[in-house]
């Protein structure tokens, strides 16, 4: 998968997906923290929102064996972010 937004729809539509990053912005993440090792993504939806095709997710990114600050180590990140079915954002209201 080079992009996050099909995992994005598909959490909206089935409560979760999981992918592996791939193409451009895996080799420049890997890169910035030298390490091979897939950067594996998994959405999951937390609720609707009002609008219709709409959700609030949350996203886990992890890697493992990561170079930061001269130490190795895995790594995870999650956020949160509110998307539509559609591929745009929600209208703030």
């Amino acid at each position: 998968m080079t992009e996050i937004k099909p995992l994005l729809i598909r959490a909206i539509e089935q409560g979760a997906a999981h992918g592996v990053l791939i193409g451009e912005s895996a080799a420049y993440v890997r890169q910035k923290f030298d390490a091979s090792t897939p950067i594996e993504i998994d959405v999951r939806a937390l609720h609707a929102l009002p609008q219709p095709g709409c959700s609030r997710l949350e996203v886990t990114t992890r890697q493992k064996d990561v170079l930061e600050k001269t130490k190795r180590d895995d790594k995870e990140l999650v956020y949160q972010l509110s998307y539509c079915h559609d591929g745009r954002f929600p209208d703030k209201r």
